[in-house]
């Protein structure tokens, strides 16, 4: 993983907390690490300021850059100009006249460059990661493989080349009971998680979403009391948080406590719901639940059915999409059925739903109601393929 992903978008204030506190309080979390020689000059440390963890605790890496070399080093840390620090300063300036515009940033895209001196260190705090309930092992690789885009600051040489961490251990906990003290820590740091949803910004909402998903035993009752929101952004992220948390194959991949114990709230939310965009965002949220038992997945179905019978045209398209996902035996004639109206599902939702029908059916047959009809009268009373 490279690490400017890990910094973006916080390094700024990171680096400057870290030196806020005393040099030896941070040198301390590096002082027993085994790191292998360097061959030019550039050291990179990972340390724990902990290492043990509660699984909804999230888990802060601190990074050192070390500089053993007899000649300053300019490490760069972010090359798209504009998605790095520079982006995340606030000018105030005045200009002659009273003139109102913006100052432009022109010239090379290395904004993130950082100089090393000799015998110096340069710390950050990488922004915070959640990890699965056990022992994980984690190093981070450093690259910056490009040509200088700039000249080189004086004094010093760009580094380029790879560099990988030292391994650390990292080790959380579960507990099945929490104390006080836990239960509300954890609670507020779910609210305000939630409370990032109504930013308005979709990465800013997507790591908030992320977080919660992590922590599924216990954002789960938040995010259902968030579904009465007044906020449109705050509830569209809690169904799409409860969609990621009820999907069994992201449970395996993150190894988070898969919930779909709600699946009766969300049924009853799409009736309440009069935004037609957090509607279909409830009925892909729905897809999640395909797994469930048959009684349930006929109530799913429902559902379904009335949103592909929607006065609008993309909750018609989300309904069409999640029945053929949920049901294909229920979808594929309710689709075959308005598929020659190109006018139904819209150009764009028509594409949409016509993909997912042939990946259901192993079928192609465009647009042409026929020739699908036909198809389906044949083979329905057999395996869909």
């Amino acid at each position: 993983m490279r690490l400017a992903r890990w910094i973006h978008p916080s390094i700024l204030v990171a680096v400057l907390l870290l030196y806020s506190r005393s040099s030896a309080q941070i040198e301390q979390f590096f002082a027993t690490l085994e790191v292998p020689a360097s061959e030019d000059g550039l050291v990179f440390e990972i340390a724990l300021p902990k290492h043990t963890y509660f699984f909804f605790e999230p888990v802060t890496v601190l990074a050192r850059f070390r500089n053993v070399g007899d000649e300053e080093i300019a490490l760069v840390l972010e090359e798209r100009g504009l998605s790095g620090i520079d982006s995340k300063l606030s000018w105030e300036f005045s200009s002659p006249g009273g003139q109102q515009h913006r100052p432009t940033v022109g010239g090379s895209s290395l904004h993130n460059v950082f100089v090393i001196p000799r015998n110096g260190s340069v710390f950050f705090a990488l922004p915070d990661r959640m990890f699965p309930v056990g022992t994980t092992k984690i190093a981070i690789r450093y690259s910056h493989l490009e040509e200088p885009k700039q000249t080189p600051l004086p004094g010093a040489q760009v580094w380029r080349g790879q560099i990988r961490s030292n391994e650390v251990t990292v080790v959380v906990q579960d507990k099945e009971t929490l104390t006080r003290e836990e239960q509300t820590s954890v609670e507020d740091k779910v609210r305000r998680h939630v409370d990032l949803f109504s930013t308005g910004d979709w990465a800013t909402g997507y790591r908030a979403e992320s977080y919660l998903v992590r922590v599924s035993k216990y954002s789960v009752p938040i995010l259902l009391e968030s579904l009465r929101h007044r906020s449109s952004l705050v509830r569209a992220h809690s169904v799409d948080t409860l969609g990621r948390i009820a999907n069994k194959e992201l449970a395996e991949e993150l190894c988070f406590n898969r919930d779909t114990s709600f699946l009766d709230e969300l049924l009853l939310q799409y009736d309440k719901e009069r935004d037609p965009v957090i509607k279909a965002k409830i009925v892909y949220a729905l897809v999640s639940f395909k797994d469930t038992e048959a009684e349930q997945r006929m109530r799913i179905v429902e559902t379904l059915r009335t949103a592909l019978s929607n006065a609008d045209r993309p909750l018609r398209k989300a309904g069409a999409v999640a029945l053929l996902r949920v049901s294909p035996s229920d979808g594929i004639p309710e689709v075959i059925k308005r598929i020659g109206d190109t006018a139904y599902f819209g150009d764009e939702g028509q594409g949409i739903v016509l993909r997912v029908l042939q990946e259901e059916t192993g079928q192609d047959f465009g647009a042409s109601h026929s020739q699908w009809m036909r198809w389906w009268q044949k083979h329905q009373s057999q395996d869909t393929r």
